[in-house]
């Protein structure tokens, strides 16, 4: 299955989903893989698409996120050709990560309610586009 996830979606250069390993250069002197990163559902017409980022809890609050991010958008931009991107992150997640992006950059954002269920209660979420 993992083979085919790979021809059909990380191989093919018609797919709607880019991903991008992280490596921190800093970490214990030699690189160091700290997250994925993605651009995927990827409106070509549009020039829109979802951005998404996995970082390792340990390397959280050293500016490794914030650097991806930038990465991505230069990526999505310059690379892609790309207008804008959009996601959602859930409240029980790491809003205050995305509120800072979406501040930096100028984009939009709009909280929505009861978006996500875990650990037995509700959550709401961000929705966002920078």
């Amino acid at each position: 299955m993992q083979d085919k996830f790979f021809d059909n979606v990380i191989n093919n250069r018609d797919s709607k989903h880019r991903y991008y390993a992280i490596f921190d250069e800093n970490a214990a002197k030699n690189m160091c893989f700290v997250g994925m990163g993605g651009i995927t559902n990827i409106e070509w017409e549009n020039g829109t698409a979802e951005i998404s980022l996995i970082v390792k809890p340990w390397s959280r609050g050293i500016g490794v996120g914030k650097r991806a991010v930038d990465l991505l958008l230069h990526e999505a931009k310059f690379n892609m050709r790309l207008n804008g991107l959009y996601g959602e992150v859930y409240d029980c997640g790491n809003r205050k990560f995305w509120e800072k992006i979406v501040a930096e950059y100028s984009g939009y954002k709009t909280d929505l309610v009861k978006r996500k269920y875990w650990n037995g209660e509700m959550f709401g979420s961000m929705w966002f586009s920078i």
